[in-house]
């Protein structure tokens, strides 16, 4: 009898084992929305695999500032990464949308210095389709956003208006003195 309680009791939680979604860490938040760490590795891959063409193993060990080009590469990729979302965030704030064939140019944009397929770069990059997706949505409306910027009145200023802007952070000097040891 404790034999076959004992293998109902197994059997039951394999059975419910399958229900159970592993939820992936996040590497981010912006505006309440989590970012995943699969969405990240969508913006690192596409620096990621291009540049393993062209490094050799020392390369990507050589230090600049303490940091290896790796190192630098990861927080390349996660600050390009943090721009998209917020711009995205923003977009999406003020209504803008976008369409689907924008989502696949931007998808495509993600992939294309990779030199691989779309199938191939997931794989590669250890990722999703539903990541590949997010991200290529999130860069879509950073995309729609710049461009709606830029041909917006948002962004013609006057000459007086930014020469006052220029003219606000700097001072004119006659004179410059420098101190030398002799």
């Amino acid at each position: 009898m404790k034999k076959a309680l004992c293998l109902l009791l197994i059997f039951a939680l394999f059975s419910l084992s399958g229900c159970v979604e592993i939820e992936k860490p996040s590497v981010a938040e912006i505006n309440g929305e989590a970012v995943s760490i699969d969405e990240y590795k969508v913006f690192l891959s596409s620096m990621e695999i291009p540049a393993s063409m062209q490094y050799s193993d020392e390369d990507w060990e050589t230090e600049k500032d303490g940091k290896t080009t790796y190192e630098l590469m990861k927080e390349t990729a996660y600050n390009d990464m943090l721009q998209v979302y917020l711009i995205a965030a923003k977009a999406k704030e003020e209504g803008i949308v976008c369409e689907l064939q924008e989502g696949t140019y931007a998808k495509q944009n993600l992939i294309q210095s990779t030199g691989l397929s779309e199938s191939e770069f997931i794989k590669q990059a250890g990722i999703t389709s539903e990541a590949l997706n997010a991200a290529a949505g999130k860069l879509a409306l950073y995309y729609r956003y710049i461009s709606e910027l830029q041909t917006s009145s948002k962004l013609n200023f006057s000459e007086e208006e930014i020469n006052a802007k220029y003219n606000e952070g700097f001072f004119r000097a006659k004179h410059i003195l420098v101190s030398t040891l002799d």
